[in-house]
């Protein structure tokens, strides 16, 4: 099978940017929650918290230069529109992770009399770790998108 026709060199670079910066933000949320929380509950959730609103923007910044009008996926679209059935998942897991980045922002802004610090910390871990999986197969799954799209690798990032 031929290789479809590659997107600018400047499309490529691109998406490996952000594919790094969500790499990064993704590390610093892991690194945040594994953090120690015993008997520093309030330092452990503000940490968590700058985590998680970073990785939040960077989630914006990806759903915005992969759905957006001039968007990655409508050039993978234009390559490749067998792929449109990996394009909707792509989609659709996004809505996913936006959810669950909402929970978590609603778990940290709630009021600290609504849960005991450790069943705070626990539900944050838990939603933050579903989170984080679904992030990881979704890179995955953008990868093997873009190399079936066009038979080039963004490369591993450190």
């Amino acid at each position: 099978m031929e290789p479809e026709q590659n997107p600018g060199a400047a499309g490529l670079q691109a998406a490996k940017e952000r594919r790094i910066s969500l790499r990064a933000a993704m590390s610093a949320l892991e690194r945040s929650m594994a953090a120690p929380a015993y008997g520093r509950s309030s330092e452990w959730v503000s940490g968590v918290r700058v985590s998680v609103m970073d990785l939040q923007q960077c989630m914006r910044a990806h759903v915005e230069a992969t759905e957006g009008p001039a968007g990655f996926h409508r050039e993978i679209l234009t390559a490749a529109p067998r792929l449109s059935h990996s394009v909707e998942i792509s989609v659709r897991e996004h809505v996913v992770i936006g959810k669950l980045l909402d929970q978590l922002v609603t778990v940290l802004d709630s009021p600290n009399g609504v849960a005991q610090p450790d069943e705070l910390i626990e539900e944050l871990r838990d939603t933050g770790t579903r989170l984080l999986g679904l992030l990881i197969r979704h890179r995955q799954r953008g990868a093997d998108m873009i190399f079936e799209a066009y038979e080039a690798e963004l490369g591993g990032e450190n």
